[in-house]
């Protein structure tokens, strides 16, 4: 499946806002629409969709937006005061390969791997059903990781400083 079949799935299911459907529609690049999953309120959307039944095929993220995911890309969201945060996103980035969290979000989708949050980092991690995480966080970190079905989330050598929300 194509990504804009799947769109109009999930705009045909309701199961997408009129903002974000207007901006999904209207977008003019596989950048806009990047950038449109990884604010911090469509960060979680593929993990979410997954869960409802309307998953984006892995096979799609990887063939039609390989120039933004694994490492590749980091948006970057500020306020009109300069604040802000960064996001990226991974798919299937897996077996024996480590992802070293670099932003405020993260979406890990499909994958198996360690996951690494740097000294005195506050993150936020989306990981869908289909993800095998080690979660690793030292004392001067904190991490939040919402998961969705299946996943498996462990810690490892944490010290107590993440925290896990199984929807």
């Amino acid at each position: 499946m194509n990504f804009t079949t799947w769109l109009h799935k999930v705009v045909e299911s309701g199961n997408l806002c009129d903002a974000y459907k207007d901006k999904a529609l209207e977008a003019k690049s596989k950048l806009a629409l990047v950038k449109l999953c990884l604010d911090s309120n469509g960060a979680s959307y593929l993990c979410e969709m997954q869960a409802k039944g309307f998953a984006l095929p892995y096979e799609t993220i990887n063939n039609t937006f390989r120039s933004y995911i694994n490492g590749r890309y980091i948006a970057e969201f500020k306020n009109d005061k300069g604040n802000g945060y960064t996001s990226s996103i991974y798919c299937c980035f897996s077996d024996s390969t480590d992802i070293y969290i670099e932003t405020t979000i993260t979406t890990i989708l499909g994958c198996k791997s360690d996951v690494w949050v740097g000294e005195n980092d506050f993150v936020r991690i989306y990981a869908d059903s289909n993800c095998d995480l080690a979660i690793h966080c030292p004392k001067t970190s904190r991490c939040i990781v919402e998961y969705w079905g299946d996943a498996k989330i462990r810690e490892l050598d944490c010290d107590g400083k993440v925290e896990l929300i199984k929807h």
